[in-house]
């Protein structure tokens, strides 16, 4: 398992961790890291606990068993298709922003398959954490009737939180 690949758990290998879930913090703070700037910071975030995890892992076994990791195969090969399909469908730099969000997808996976059951039950606790509070603020939103917090759709009040839009704070 993880404990095999990356060893005993210790302050260093809960820095990539804590990296991710700082990204993710991030993110839901940043209207769900949906325009560039704040998308550009996820992604840095995200490959920086990547690096973090590489660094610390120093595992072949670790690199065998990521790239194995079916959600980055997937994401591989839709970095090939779209790649191959951008000039067709416009501007190949164009695909840059799918390109670096399906990289991104790659680097959490791998963040992840570094770290051992401790830590991975610490990233779980620290996502359903964030979850809740982004959850409250829209509910206090709707209470409150706080834009952009809560929103109006055909007369009710909808959380939206900090995402900023109601759908995204439901798929959250």
């Amino acid at each position: 398992m993880a404990e095999d690949l990356v060893g005993p758990t210790t302050t260093k290998t809960l820095i990539p961790m804590v990296i991710l879930l700082g990204s993710l913090s991030y993110a839901a703070d940043a209207q769900g890291a949906f325009y560039p700037g704040p998308f550009h910071v996820v992604v840095v975030l995200v490959a920086v606990a990547l690096l973090a995890s590489m660094v610390i892992t120093r595992s072949a076994a670790w690199a065998h068993q990521v790239l194995k990791d079916p959600l980055v195969l997937v994401a591989g090969a839709l970095i090939v298709v779209t790649v191959a399909s951008s000039p067709v469908a416009g501007p190949p730099a164009d695909a840059t922003g799918t390109v670096s969000l399906l990289l991104a997808m790659a680097g959490a996976a791998g963040v992840v398959k570094s770290l051992a059951p401790g830590p991975r039950q610490l990233l779980v606790a620290g996502i359903v954490t964030l979850a809740v509070i982004v959850a409250l603020i829209g509910w206090a939103g709707v209470v409150a009737r706080w834009q952009p917090e809560a929103l109006t759709s055909q007369g009710l009040w909808r959380a939206a939180s900090t995402l900023t839009y109601e759908n995204a704070l439901a798929a959250f």
